[in-house]
């Protein structure tokens, strides 16, 4: 874990900071492993996806990478990205959020990273304009419910106590399905996991705007296409603010083998109309 400032509340240092782009787009993907020789092409292609698509925040779940991979990876694109990465020491081979951070549209250099739960939540608090810093927390959410729900309580009781910046944006891999529509075949998931993720979004104010923007489109971000089993765990989320000054809530294919597909939004200055396509 790099740059890691445990429970500080951030003053971030502003001096020699770049000139910023009006807009940022934001995306999150999991990538079901990095760090073997079989899925280390997939870092090239995501650098890819970030250039074309001019990304300047993308978000991974699983990337499954070693502490020699993460330097290796670092020297390969140090004039390109910075990547922070969280990873359980416990449990190497499994979880790891990452941060990747497009140096030429980010102020990447004062950029700080706060492990919040190693391997499972990490939290960005990247410089934005006007002096402001943009809170965003990359999550990968327990698959078992007991332990999803759990996941949730203890996040927001880490926020209650111990004075952790507040968020903005939170985005990543779930593992709950808040409404049964986003399931196929339908069903709903327990209550406990739904309850917990409601609290701690109510916390920080968060909304959906996917749905908001497609609230009568049904759409999967992760598939088992042998046995025909789809769901939407791959979210973002962000304050009322950020969703007002946002645009391009989409889902895309993923540029890596992978069974999830990437969510993405563009967010912008206040002060900055935005100006559709044609």
């Amino acid at each position: 874990m790099q740059n890691n400032n445990r429970g500080s509340n951030i003053p971030l240092p502003h001096t020699n900071k770049k000139n910023l782009r009006g807009s940022l787009q934001i995306s999150s993907l999991n990538i079901r492993g990095g760090g073997s020789s079989t899925t280390r092409d997939k870092w090239g292609h995501l650098w890819q996806i970030m250039r074309q698509n001019q990304i300047g925040v993308l978000t991974i779940q699983e990337s499954h990478i070693s502490a020699a991979e993460l330097l290796r990876l670092e020297d390969t694109f140090s004039g390109r990205l910075q990547i922070l990465s969280s990873i359980d020491n416990e449990n190497p081979n499994s979880k790891e959020v990452a941060f990747l951070l497009n140096k030429q549209l980010t102020a990447w250099k004062e950029a700080q990273g706060i492990e919040i739960i190693p391997g499972r939540a990490l939290l960005l608090c990247l410089p934005w304009h006007n002096d402001k810093t943009l809170n965003i927390l990359n999550i990968y959410a327990p698959n078992a419910s007991t332990e999803n729900q759990t996941f949730w309580t203890d996040l927001l009781r880490k926020w209650q106590a111990d004075g952790l910046p507040t968020i903005h944006m939170l985005l990543g891999d779930f593992n709950v399905v808040e409404d049964s529509i986003y399931r196929l075949p339908a069903h709903n998931d327990l209550q406990g996991p739904r309850e917990a993720l409601a609290n701690f979004k109510s916390h920080f104010g968060l909304l959906d705007g996917w749905r908001r923007e497609n609230p009568d489109i049904i759409f999967h971000t992760w598939h088992q296409n042998q046995r025909d089993i789809h769901s939407r765990i791959d979210h973002i989320y962000s304050n009322e603010l950020i969703y007002q000054n946002s645009c391009n809530w989409s889902i895309t294919p993923p540029p890596i083998l992978t069974d999830h597909d990437m969510v993405n939004v563009s967010i912008f200055k206040a002060d900055i109309p935005y100006i559709g396509p044609g």
